[in-house]
């Protein structure tokens, strides 16, 4: 097995998204700067961001990742509106994000981990929805990052 580690910025416009690779794993750092990114255009940015990591990752380890490009997308989606969805909520009934409670449920949005199979729990989720992935991309709020969550 590889233990390498390699870090890569991408750059869409101005917008900075920060990845780690490791064999058979991803992790996207989710920042406003993430957020931007996702503010329009979400079928196409993801497909755009799906396409980086995967071509990189081939190069990196001489092999490409075992997820599927809609399977990642899903997954990028799923933490990523997952912590939306949990801020949202925490705004609404007005409920401290600095609590224990609060950090635990936002934790695993903090890094979104997509790894192939022996790896991720929850890939036979992303799998099973991979056919929804236009359907669902459609469903996708907008502009996020001016909604005043994130910082």
């Amino acid at each position: 097995m590889n233990n390498l580690i390699t870090y890569k910025t991408y750059t869409f416009h101005t917008i900075p998204i920060q990845v780690v690779f490791e064999e058979g794993i991803i992790r996207i750092t989710n920042d406003l700067q993430l957020w931007i990114f996702y503010d329009q255009h979400i079928i196409e940015r993801t497909v755009w961001l799906v396409n980086r990591i995967k071509q990189d990752y081939n190069e990196f380890f001489g092999k490409p990742l075992a997820i599927s490009n809609r399977s990642l997308g899903l997954e990028i989606w799923g933490h990523l509106y997952y912590e939306v969805f949990i801020l949202r909520f925490s705004k609404l009934f007005r409920l401290d994000i600095r609590s224990r409670r609060m950090k635990n449920l936002l934790k695993p949005a903090q890094i979104i981990d997509c790894g192939e199979s022996d790896k991720d729990s929850n890939r036979r989720l992303w799998n099973l929805l991979a056919p929804l992935f236009s359907f669902i991309g459609k469903l996708l709020p907008l502009n996020i990052s001016k909604i005043g969550l994130k910082d």
